[in-house]
């Protein structure tokens, strides 16, 4: 709706330029203007609250699954606390009760909108020429692969290496928690300590910059690609513009779209 009333007010200051001083009417313009502002502060308003919902949710979720841990926790036999895979799953599930849940939740969520938001912008597009719904999908699906292959990756690395991230949190907690602060420094054990924490997060974050530098680097092409497709797109429209097929503010419509459903 704010995209189509873009165009609006594009065409409107468009035409009022056209006309004659003494003859001007800026009656619709106002009109535009105005519920544009209406938009524009509905849009705002539910944004503010939508943040006020969603942190609401995430403390109830967050609550239930810190709730359902612990219930579990306490009835586990005294020997699981002393076996090393347990260890792993137990320092996973404590530390990503508070945000794993929620992302999950609401990363679904914004998949679904994201979908919604992409067949709007399609439509719009496909005013230009239905092979633009085509260039979109090229340009947005290859990204939306290599996020989704990354984030899987991602997943699996933290799940194989929690030994070495609770080894890397642990030496961590040895140097700079008071609790070992007499033993570290009667026993002189800082440089001992220190040595093997950076020895472990050196290897830990070495894997995660591989993992990095791997998802770069096919985003970089996957972009180069989008780049190439934009410029088609708006050499289209703007030949289009040239030949008087749409107007100036469907030319702004029209590359807001783009973006737009290139962003999501």
């Amino acid at each position: 709706m704010l995209l189509y009333l873009v165009k609006l007010l594009v065409d409107e200051i468009q035409s009022i330029t056209t006309i004659a001083a003494d003859e001007r009417d800026f009656s619709l313009l106002i009109q535009v203007l105005l519920v544009a502002g209406i938009l524009f502060f509905v849009n705002a308003l539910s944004a503010s609250v939508s943040v006020l919902v969603r942190e609401k949710q995430s403390f109830v979720i967050s609550d239930f699954f810190d709730n359902l841990i612990h219930n579990k926790i306490t009835r586990l036999d005294y020997g699981y606390f002393e076996h090393p895979e347990y260890q792993s799953l137990f320092y996973r599930a404590l530390n990503e009760a508070s945000f794993r849940p929620s992302r999950v939740y609401y990363g679904s969520l914004g998949l679904v909108q994201n979908f919604i938001t992409l067949g709007v912008m399609a439509g719009v597009l496909a005013l230009v020429h239905w092979s633009v719904i085509f260039v979109l999908l090229l340009i947005t699906i290859p990204v939306a692969m290599i996020r989704l292959s990354h984030s899987r990756k991602l997943f699996q690395f933290k799940k194989e290496n929690t030994k070495l991230e609770r080894q890397v949190n642990y030496y961590n907690r040895l140097i700079t928690a008071p609790d070992y602060a007499k033993e570290v420094r009667a026993f002189d054990l800082g440089d001992i300590f220190r040595e093997r924490f950076d020895s472990r997060k050196k290897q830990w974050r070495k894997s995660q910059f591989a993992m990095l530098l791997s998802k770069t680097r096919l985003e970089s092409i996957a972009q180069v690609l989008a780049a190439i497709a934009f410029i088609a797109v708006y050499g289209l429209i703007a030949w289009k513009a040239f030949e008087g097929a749409i107007s100036l503010g469907e030319v702004v419509l029209y590359f807001m779209a783009l973006r737009r459903g290139y962003a999501n």
